[in-house]
């Protein structure tokens, strides 16, 4: 019965037997009343306490997911610069790779049409290789190249070849060149 007592006591009073007994021997009012003043006292620092260790558990918490926010925050944007600056890495290199090739099909491009205008000059004459020459500026399609090289071993004169080469030409320039 003793320790059914002394649970209810602790329970209900938040009270150990030993200091029921004691607060029995208590017979003037103002003792009971500082007992209970200094009980009330150190209930609340305990409350306090308590509350101070479910406050920080709960602000570590609010910390590490506003922190996780930051991070996952300031990480996107670290991988959007890294990303962009990868991206116009990748973008110059491409472009490079594009211009040499351009540049290069570009090169093969005029060395046709030099070649074309040296057979002509050896064939015929310097006059009509630069008439060739204007006729095929700007010329970078490869079945008119071929049709005017044709056209230069084929023909017996200058007017010849010029004919030949404007009528390569012309369907070519109504197509969009």
């Amino acid at each position: 019965m003793l320790e059914w007592a002394a649970r209810q006591a602790r329970r209900r009073l938040g009270v150990e037997l030993g200091e029921m007994a004691q607060l029995n021997r208590l017979r003037d009012p103002d003792e009971i009343d500082a007992y209970y003043e200094t009980r009330v006292h150190a209930w609340k620092e305990e409350y306090r306490a308590a509350g101070r260790v479910e406050g920080r558990e709960q602000g570590r918490v609010e910390g590490r997911q506003e922190g996780r926010q930051e991070g996952r925050r300031e990480g996107r944007r670290e991988g959007r610069q890294e990303g962009r600056q990868e991206g116009r890495q990748e973008g110059r290199q491409e472009g490079r790779q594009e211009g040499r090739q351009e540049g290069r099909q570009e090169g093969r491009v005029e060395g046709r049409r030099e070649s074309l205008r040296r057979f002509a000059q050896m064939k015929f004459d310097a006059e009509s290789a630069a008439l060739l020459g204007e006729l095929l500026d700007g010329v970078a399609d490869g079945e008119v190249l071929d049709g005017a090289l044709a056209a230069v071993f084929e023909s017996d004169t200058p007017a010849e070849m010029l004919r030949r080469v404007s009528s390569i030409r012309r369907p070519v320039r109504s197509g969009g060149q």
